[in-house]
This record gives structure tokens, C-alpha cells and sequence, in this order.
């Protein structure tokens, strides 16, 4: 790794190198000014052991066994040589000569000014080439969600922090590695264990949401059933790396998904007849031909991910947009990977594809209608909603705010939205609506009473349509009315004092 020195030296970055037997031969002024020490101070007498202080024996393995392009980054709280206590985040990184490790660059950042370092010292991070998150980083995230599974998901910020890594960078590196979001991947983890706790009739769904923290039994079952499904497609996936060539294309022939097996040469070796069906390719013959040939307008999008994955790497994406053969839009949600020999070589890439044009142009006119509708209940007092199914991500208009009489920029969950409909008979009904529409399709028009955020009593009418494609509801959306002015509502004798509490 080389740096330039001259301007690494007046950098705003606390840079530093210390040789193999850990004695700093450079610092940047910036990091001297830090200490509060004079840089003849620092280079060629300090040892790494007297910035990290406490946090030096837990690093001590990591120097001695250091190989190239292994990093290491640590969270020091210690009492800089002029007496300042200060926490820093310090990024190890070898220098290596000829196989051997000579010495160690180090960026070191003041914990209260990583978020700007991270964002000033752009330039500086791309000079010091910083590696993504490696796996043992990772690993320490994915136990630190393991630890909150029977409490609530810690948020994006809180394990950033207590991983020490910006919050994008962690989401990007996170999103890369397994292929879910970090809320995805706690979801998938919960339901691991309620699967665990099913399969040993330990507990039943009802004790389960409570335990993962759902709003309703309703939610959890929708989320376990996403996981069941999601589990058999892996299943499915996985399967077919244990069976040779043969069985590959037999199974590839005969499955209901839209599967395309190739050769190392990316010649199509087997297809099933929904990825005909999809491609539209009836009429053509596909079979030993290269796939660039038969589908030659999915070149741009797929020849480099081809390629990576002929390399042993996997590829998914859940929505992406392309172009069809006669030019109009599509979206298609996809999972490659190399499918392997007897001799564990890789054989060639099996692709999984799934077309969602419909479902996505109907998300758009979908659009167009609630912007319609956001307009007219304007003038009408009617709120509008919507709740994507595939991502928890809700919806509402501002006059459904001003009804609940919840601040502007509010943003609903699923978790805390039953809490506004009052106990009993009228949340049972909205429970037992939506479970409805989420299992079985069915639309519903109800008149329910419910608390606002400020504690006023409201009677109103919700109407609620489900949307679904392959058999999953995928969107669910609705209108939200206030009909309290135009009925009599029996108030509990007892009063009403509800505090909003940031649901």
C-alpha cells in the first residue's frame, strides 16, 4: 500500500505507520496535534501499546499473525500522553514486501468525528484502498443480532455505533455479503428460531409474536409464511449443487420455476418450460446454444454477472428493471449461481429468474390512482394507506395523519399500529380484517373506534383492497375515514387519558 507522504503529513486525516516491532516511523501532524505532542515525539519512539492503551493486548494476536490485505479495526478508549481521555476507531492495515509483513499504516478517527471523516476524507479512504467489512466484522454484527432476537431490532445507527462503522458502509457491506438488508436478515434469524420452536411444539404463533415483538399474530404468521418460502427456494437451490450434471437437467426440465442451466461457455444445457413460457421462446430451439444468442437483448445487464459468477460468486437482485424484446420495460427479480461438478469444479451458472412486469406496472397505476385520491380526500377529509407486503413499508396520506392528529413527518410501522384502535371488539375486527386480506384476498369495509395520538375517542370507517401475485399478497392499500361527526360514540365512563407515545 503506498501513500502520498507529503500530502498524508499535512492531512486533516490522523494518519501513522509503525514497523514490525510496532514503533511508529510516521505520523501526520494532524494526529500528533491529537496526542498533543510534537511529531519528534512521536516518530521513531512511540510503541502502538501507548495509544491502545487496554484495548493493545485484545490487538495483540492480530500484529503478530497479520497476513496481506488482513485489517483490523478497533475501538480504543484511552488517555492520549498529554492527559486528554478520548475513544478513537483505528484501521490496521499491513504493509507487506516479498510475501512478509513489514509494518502497519493505521488511519486513526476521533469517535465523535468518524461520521465526517468518513464523508471529508473521501479522497484518503480511496488512497488507503480500505477493504469492505471482512468476515469476522461481519460475523460480530450478525451476533449482535442474535442477542436482540427475543427483544426488538436495535436499529441501523445503534449497530453502527457499537460496531464502529458508518452507517452506510455498514449497510452496504452488510446488503453485499448476505444478500438481505440488516432488518431482513434479524427477521430471517427470529423466524429460525420460532421455526426451532414450532418444529418442538414448544411454543405456538400466538406466544411467538409476542416473544419477536410483532403488533399481532397476523404480522408473524405473514413474516414466518415469507420465511417458509423463501427457506424451500434455498432448499431448492441448494439441492441442486449436491446432484451432478444429469440430474441437474432433469430437475431443471420438470420444476415450475424458471430455471436455465449453462455450461462454462454460458451454451444453454437445460431449460424448464416456465422459463420458455417467460421468454417467450416457444418456437425456438435453445439447447446447446449460447444464451447471449438466444436472448441477445440481455447482454448489457447480465455478461459481467455471468462472468462473476463462473468465478464461484452468486448474484441476486429482488427488482430490476430491463428491457424487453420489442423495447417496453420490464422487471424481473433474479438468483445465479455456479452449479458444481462431482469434483466440486464449477460446471457452469444456474439462473433463476422471475418475471414481476405485471405486478410492478400495477404498483405504478397504483400510484397514480392514491395521487388522485390524495388530492379529492384532501377536499373530502378521506385518508388514504398502503402497505407493501414484500417490505413492511407503510404508507400514509396527511389527511390520515391529521385524523390521528400524529406530527407531520411521522412514520408508521408495523409494530405499534394496532395500539391506535381501541381494546376489544373494534382491534379484534381490524385484526381479523387484515388477516383476512393478507390469507385469503378478501377486501374489507369496517367501521371501527380508535384513540389518537393526543387521546380523543374517533369513530372510522376503513376500507382496505389486498393485491396478489402468485398466490403471496404483495401490497394491501385502502381509504380512512372519519365518521365521528356523523354518529354517536359511547365514551367509557372512566374518561380517556392516552399519551401519544411515539407509535
Amino acid at each position: 500500500m503506498k501513500i502520498d507522504f507529503n500530502i498524508a503529513l499535512n492531512a486533516k486525516a490522523m494518519l501513522a505507520y509503525w514497523d514490525k516491532d510496532l514503533i511508529c516511523r510516521f505520523a501526520s501532524k494532524a494526529y500528533a496535534d491529537w496526542l498533543g505532542l510534537d511529531l519528534a515525539v512521536v516518530v521513531n519512539k512511540m510503541h502502538v501499546s501507548q495509544i491502545l492503551g487496554s484495548s493493545y493486548e485484545r490487538a495483540a494476536n492480530y500484529f503478530r499473525t497479520a497476513q496481506k490485505h488482513d485489517v483490523y479495526i478497533t475501538l480504543c478508549s484511552t488517555t492520549s500522553p498529554c492527559g486528554r481521555y478520548a475513544q478513537a476507531e483505528i484501521d490496521f492495515s499491513p504493509d507487506e514486501v516479498n510475501g512478509a509483513v513489514i509494518g502497519f499504516y493505521a488511519r486513526v478517527t476521533e469517535r465523535t468525528k468518524i461520521d465526517d471523516f468518513l464523508d471529508e476524507d473521501n479522497y484518503l479512504s480511496k488512497s488507503l484502498n480500505i477493504p469492505p467489512l471482512n468476515e469476522h466484522q461481519l460475523s460480530e454484527i450478525v451476533d449482535t443480532l442474535k442477542s436482540c432476537l427475543l427483544s426488538e431490532f436495535p436499529g441501523i445507527s445503534s449497530i453502527a455505533k457499537k460496531h464502529f462503522i458508518s452507517e452506510s458502509k455498514l449497510k452496504r457491506d452488510f446488503k453485499k455479503q448476505y444478500n438481505h438488508s440488516l432488518f431482513s436478515f434479524y427477521r430471517n434469524l427470529q423466524m429460525e428460531l420460532a421455526d426451532q420452536y414450532l418444529k418442538e411444539k414448544k411454543y405456538n404463533k400466538n406466544q411467538l409474536a409476542l416473544m419477536f415483538n410483532f403488533a399481532n399474530p397476523s404480522n408473524f404468521s405473514v413474516c414466518y409464511q415469507k420465511y417458509l418460502k423463501e427457506k424451500e427456494n434455498e432448499q431448492l437451490i441448494a439441492d441442486m449443487n449436491k446432484k451432478n450434471e444429469e440430474q441437474y437437467k432433469t430437475f431443471i426440465e420438470q420444476a415450475p420455476l424458471a430455471i436455465a442451466m449453462l455450461d462454462k461457455h454460458l451454451s444453454i444445457m437445460a431449460v424448464s418450460q416456465k422459463w420458455i413460457t417467460d421468454y417467450e421462446l416457444e418456437e425456438t430451439a435453445v439447447i446447446n446454444k449460447h444464451i447471449f444468442e438466444v436472448l441477445p437483448e440481455t447482454k448489457t445487464l447480465f455478461c459481467e454477472i455471468y462472468n462473476r459468477c463462473l468465478l464461484g460468486h452468486s448474484d441476486k437482485n429482488e427488482e430490476a428493471l430491463t428491457e424487453k424484446k420489442d423495447g417496453s420495460p420490464g422487471w424481473i427479480r433474479w438468483d445465479i449461481r455456479p452449479w458444481y461438478l462431482n469434483t466440486d469444479e464449477i460446471g457452469g451458472i444456474m439462473i433463476y429468474t422471475e418475471d414481476i412486469t405485471k405486478f410492478k406496472l400495477k404498483e405504478e397505476q397504483n400510484r397514480h390512482i392514491a395521487e388522485i385520491l390524495r388530492k379529492t380526500s384532501e377536499l373530502s377529509r378521506i385518508g388514504t394507506w398502503t402497505r407493501n407486503c414484500r417490505t413492511n413499508h407503510i404508507e400514509w396520506s396527511d389527511v390520515l395523519k391529521d385524523i390521528l392528529e400524529v406530527p407531520a413527518d411521522f412514520t408508521p410501522s408495523t409494530n405499534g399500529i394496532m395500539d391506535f384502535y381501541r381494546e376489544g371488539a373494534s382491534r379484534e375486527l381490524m385484526e381479523q380484517s387484515l388477516q383476512d386480506a393478507f390469507e385469503k384476498g378478501a377486501s374489507f369495509d369496517i367501521e371501527v373506534e380508535l384513540i389518537s395520538a393526543k387521546g380523543n375517542l374517533k369513530l372510522v370507517r376503513i376500507v382496505g383492497y389486498p393485491e396478489f401475485y402468485n398466490g403471496k399478497c404483495e401490497n394491501i392499500s385502502g381509504i380512512f375515514q372519519d365518521i365521528s361527526y356523523n354518529n354517536t360514540i359511547n365514551w367509557p365512563s372512566a374518561g380517556i387519558n392516552w399519551a401519544f407515545k411515539g407509535r
